[in-house]
C-alpha cells in the first residue's frame, strides 16, 4: 500500500533542529549541482489554464496577535509535541531514524487548512496531526519513499467561478499512486483518507519564528526529494531521481462555503478561542 493509518486517539544552508533532530538543508542554485543532489525540475508549466484563476505568489503574514493564540507558539508545547511523536509513532526498523521535523500547514482536497508534524525518516513521511492543547497524536498518515511517484510546486488554481478567494503564495504536493485519479466517492467525502497525495504550505507561524525553514514547506519538499533520491540509491543505484514537477496545483472547488468558514474561524489548528482551548 501507498499509505498506512496509524490510528493514536548534503550540503550547507539553514539547518532544522528539533530537540536534537538536526536536518541540513541544500540550497545550491548551480542546475549541475541540483540534478547530483536529485533536484531534477521538469520545464515550467505555469500558465494559468481557460477558465481558471490563480493565487499570488506572496501570501499576507497574519497579524501578531493572532500569531500569539497559536499552542504550537508556546515555549516547549512544540518540542514536546515532537518527542511525543517520535517516541509513537517512529517505527525504527521499518522506517529507519528521524532526518528531520517541521511544523506546516496541510491543505486537503476540500480546501481546508490544517496544521500537520511532518517527519521525515530514512524510508518514510509521517504526516501527524497532534492535538497541542490535550498533548496527545490524533492521526498519523505514513507515506513509504518507495510509493512517492513526484513532487509539484505551483500555485493554487481554481476554476473560474468560484466563490472562493484564491490561495495566495506556493504550495508543495507530494503524489503516489501511479496517477490514478480520484474516486467520486474520495472526491465528494471532505473526511477521505485515501486521497493519493499530500498538499503543504507554510505555517501561519513561520514569519515569526527564528528558526523559519522549520515552518517552511519549500524547505521540507526540498529534504524529501534529497531523502527520496538517496533511498533510490540505496536500493537500486541506477534508479532515477525523484521528479519536481513546476505546474499549478488544481483546486476543484466552486461554492467552498464550507472551506471559508473552517480556514476563516482557523479549526484546523490548535488555538485559543474566547477562553477555551481546542
Amino acid at each position: 500500500m501507498a499509505d498506512q493509518e496509524v490510528s493514536l486517539e548534503q550540503t550547507g544552508g539553514p539547518e532544522v533542529n528539533f530537540d536534537g533532530v538536526t536536518l541540513t538543508i541544500t540550497s545550491n542554485s548551480n542546475a549541475n549541482e541540483n540534478e547530483k543532489e536529485g533536484l531534477v525540475e521538469t520545464p515550467r508549466s505555469g500558465n494559468v489554464s481557460p477558465r481558471s484563476i490563480q493565487g499570488q505568489p506572496e501570501a499576507k503574514p497574519l497579524p501578531s496577535f493572532i500569531q500569539a493564540g497559536f499552542f504550537a507558539g508556546k515555549r516547549g508545547r512544540l518540542e514536546e509535541a515532537v518527542s511525543v511523536c517520535q517516541s509513537s509513532v517512529v517505527d525504527t526498523q521499518n522506517d529507519g531514524t528521524v532526518q528531520g521535523v517541521w511544523l506546516l500547514t496541510e491543505v486537503d482536497h476540500w480546501d481546508n487548512e490544517k496544521e500537520k508534524i511532518v517527519i521525515l525518516t530514512q524510508k518514510s513521511l509521517l504526516n501527524v496531526k497532534y492535538d497541542f492543547v490535550a498533548g496527545k497524536i490524533k492521526d498519523c498518515k505514513r507515506v513509504l519513499f518507495k510509493d512517492i511517484d513526484y513532487v509539484q510546486k505551483g500555485l493554487f488554481e481554481y476554476p473560474e467561478r468560484t466563490f472562493v478567494e484564491p490561495r495566495n503564495g506556493y504550495g508543495f504536493r507530494v503524489h503516489w499512486g501511479k496517477g490514478r485519479e480520484l474516486s467520486f466517492f474520495e472526491r465528494w467525502n471532505p473526511y477521505s483518507s485515501s486521497v493519493p497525495y499530500m498538499t503543504f504550505v507554510n505555517h501561519p507561524l513561520e514569519p515569526s519564528q527564528e528558526q523559519a525553514s522549520s515552518y517552511q514547506a519549500e524547505a521540507f519538499l526540498t529534504a524529501l526529494v534529497q531523502g527520496v533520491n538517496v533511498h533510490r540509491q540505496e536500493q537500486n543505484a541506477s534508479s532515477p531521481s525523484l521528479p519536481v514537477k513546476e505546474s499549478p496545483i488544481q483546486t476543484d472547488i466552486l461554492v467552498g462555503w464550507h472551506s471559508s468558514i473552517y480556514n476563516q474561524s482557523r479549526l484546523g489548528f490548535s488555538r485559543e478561542r474566547g477562553g477555551v482551548s481546542f
